[in-house]
Formats: structure tokens, sequence, C-alpha cells
């Protein structure tokens, strides 16, 4: 048995060290992390459940509006209530805050900011 669990635990550091030690570039997850509408990093991550296309929220809300198919791959999402099949990957949002330093920090400062515009027209 103990020779069973000394070869399981050299095979585990074996993996570990063939493991790359370098960071992706941000430039290699670019294509990855942007939205192919606005061309910025994704903002409230949405993705279409029809196809698996990932856009900013605003983005594709907006595109919903007036198109039932998806932007960049063209499938149909749903004829009559597309806004109905898109959503919120927290997942990939996470992944982007995590790669782009101080992205997270700025949007939520644009948020507050909106929030605080909305308040004095009111």
């Amino acid at each position: 048995k103990q020779w069973y669990q000394r070869r399981v635990r050299e095979r585990i550091n074996l993996r570990f060290s063939e493991m790359p030690t370098k960071k992706p570039l941000l430039r290699d997850l670019n294509e990855n992390i942007t939205c192919s509408l606005c061309l910025g990093y994704l903002i409230d991550a949405t993705t279409v459940v029809e196809c698996l296309c990932t856009f900013c929220k605003t983005c594709i809300v907006k595109h919903l509006d007036e198109n039932n198919t998806c932007p960049k791959c063209n499938e149909v999402i749903h004829h009559s209530h597309p806004r109905e099949h898109i959503r919120f990957d927290r997942t990939l949002q996470s992944i982007v805050y995590k790669a782009v330093p101080g992205l997270q920090a700025r949007v939520e400062q644009e948020r507050k900011e909106g929030e605080g515009l909305q308040e004095e027209e009111e």
C-alpha cells in the first residue's frame, strides 16, 4: 500500500512539474474575453443559450431589440422572444475581471457615477 501511495505522489508531482509556470499574456486571451460588437472587454458577460456566443449585456440586448439572430454566428436565437434566451455568464465575467487589472474597479466607479447622475435628474 505504501508503495502505491508513493507512486501516486510521484505521478502527481511529475504532472505539476510539467505545467507551464508563466502566466498567459492578456493578448493571448483577448479573443475570448472581448465583445465582438463593441470590441471592448466583456462587461456583464451574457451568453446566447442557443449557440454559446458571448457579448456585453448592453450590446446583445441592443442587438436583440431589432434582430432575432446571433450577431457573431447568425444562429436564430428565438423567432419571437430572443431576449429570453440569453444568460449572464458569471464565470466568464469573473475571468475577465481577473485577467484585466483595474477593469472591475472602473466598471463599479462608472456605475456609481451613473447612479449619481440619475438621482440628480430626478
